[in-house]
């Protein structure tokens, strides 16, 4: 078998029928993702394959890439530091080169190959490469990518206070083909501490939401404009990144209590900060469910290890990892006072730790409604777990414990807009892991019940799981 031909990762008949007749038609709902709303509308184009491929000018990146230059012995330099581009790109390829079997050598030859129409890069020299790919940079802009990936409708990842500016423009424009929403995201509202920047930020977003905040149930009427600005700026999802979790419920007294303490600049304890971010994300998901809107949670990150290299090049540089410790018991007890309460809203778990993909999606299947389908399932493989194996597992755990059938399907969760040629990659996978089944005789080549859940799983079910209610 020829690498990376058309029939890459496929290896049975049933599963090239599924991807070349199905999977690689469908567009693309990506619900996820850290893209910039200001370089879709202004349709940006970039000046060297180094700022389109591995940090551009404010020093933002593919991390995941970043990671791998450092381990295999590259100066921060050739990375986040001042070399020119050429000698980053030139670093990055012999890094490529030495990393076989790591998922970032497909998704970037891949990305080569449908972008840039270059299928031979590893057998030209590396500084011909560089030239090769600048010269085709003027004929590509964001937009021009989004479409060619057929993309159809994206969901970007923004603070609350946020303006918006962008979204707005870009849904007043009328030469733009592609739903760009934000996302909710109040991490750092949620993640209380005594310092001097959490306070700075409550006024901000006090001033943001038109609220004064000196008190718990202020913050959540602030954040609750916020969110009603959101939606009417095109929003339909939040996300909440939850490092770790513990919950009991707080009574309104204590929330007030240890709040209070936090914009007072007063030590608090790590068990209270814990459980006031679990109790905020209650409360919120109350709001959420009210709005329409759907959550995604996503867990067990270990953000920062590295405290030097935090403090020298910032956060979202690489030096992060996957926590520990116990969540379902907790999320359990979150749910069920939600659900009693009839004011649930669609969630979708993420777990960094595949140990606990098993327990999610069997929590998650305590809690449908009867109404939606999938309204409470697990989320896609995600970051360290995005690769072949990772998503095969994920997909073998959805269809084990629940319905393969009303998966929401694939995320980017990028900053690159080449990172769209993972949505393919996903796709391949998952007609693989489809075929494999028939091929074992445990389902049958039913090729109108298969088509339809390809074709769901790749697009349809992330459509209608997130229509606006």
């Amino acid at each position: 078998m020829k690498y990376m031909d058309e029939d890459f990762l496929l290896t049975s008949g049933y599963a090239k029928s599924l991807y070349h007749n199905y999977a690689e038609k469908c567009p693309i709902f990506d619900f996820h993702n850290h893209l910039d709303a200001k370089e879709i509308f202004e349709d940006k184009k970039f000046d060297s394959i180094t700022s389109f491929w591995l940090i551009d000018e404010n020093k933002h990146g593919d991390h995941y890439k970043w990671r791998l230059m450092r381990a295999y012995g590259v100066s921060e330099d050739y990375i986040t530091g001042d070399k020119p581009p050429k000698e980053k790109f030139l670093m990055w390829m012999k890094t490529l080169r030495a990393s076989v079997g790591n998922p970032l050598y497909e998704w970037s030859l891949l990305e080569l190959k449908r972008y840039f129409g270059i299928e031979d890069a590893l057998s030209r020299s590396d500084g011909e490469l560089y030239d090769l790919l600048n010269s085709r940079l003027p004929s590509i802009s964001v937009r021009a990518l989004l479409r060619q990936s057929n993309v159809v409708a994206l969901a970007t990842t923004n603070d609350p206070l946020e303006e918006l500016v962008y979204h707005r423009a870009l849904m007043d424009d009328k030469t733009n083909t592609i739903e760009v929403a934000p996302t909710f995201r109040p991490d750092k509202a949620i993640n209380i501490s005594s310092s001097e920047e959490y306070s700075l930020y409550i006024k901000e977003l006090g001033a943001k939401a038109g609220v004064s905040i000196g008190s718990y149930s202020s913050l959540l009427k602030a954040l609750e404009k916020c969110l009603v600005f959101f939606k009417g700026n095109g929003s339909f999802v939040s996300d909440h990144s939850v490092e770790t979790l513990y919950f009991s419920q707080l009574s309104n007294g204590e929330k007030e209590k240890i709040f209070a303490k936090a914009i007072q600049n007063e030590e608090t304890s790590e068990r209270e900060r814990l459980n006031f971010k679990s109790n905020l994300i209650l409360d919120l998901a109350r709001l959420y469910k009210k709005y329409g809107f759907a959550m995604q949670l996503h867990l067990k990150a270990s953000r920062n290890n590295n405290g030097r290299m935090f403090q020298l090049v910032g956060a979202d540089s690489g030096f992060d990892a996957i926590n520990s410790g116990e969540i379902v018991p907790f999320l359990s007890r979150m749910f069920s006072i939600l659900d009693e309460e009839g004011a649930l809203p669609k969630t979708i778990l993420y777990s960094l730790d595949p140990g606990d993909w098993m327990a999610l999606a069997a929590l998650a299947y305590c809690f449908q409604d009867g109404k939606t389908k999938g309204k409470m399932q697990l989320g896609a493989a995600w970051w360290f777990n995005d690769n072949k194996e990772g998503i095969e597992k994920q997909l073998s755990v959805i269809s084990n414990v629940g319905l393969l059938s009303t998966f929401v399907g694939m995320v980017t969760d990028s900053r690159s807009f080449l990172s769209y040629a993972r949505h393919e990659y996903f796709r391949r996978v998952l007609c693989n892991y489809l075929g494999k089944l028939i091929e074992n005789g445990q389902i049958p080549y039913d090729e109108a019940t298969l088509s339809e859940i390809v074709k769901n799983v790749c697009f349809g079910n992330a459509k209608a799981y997130f229509a606006q209610q």
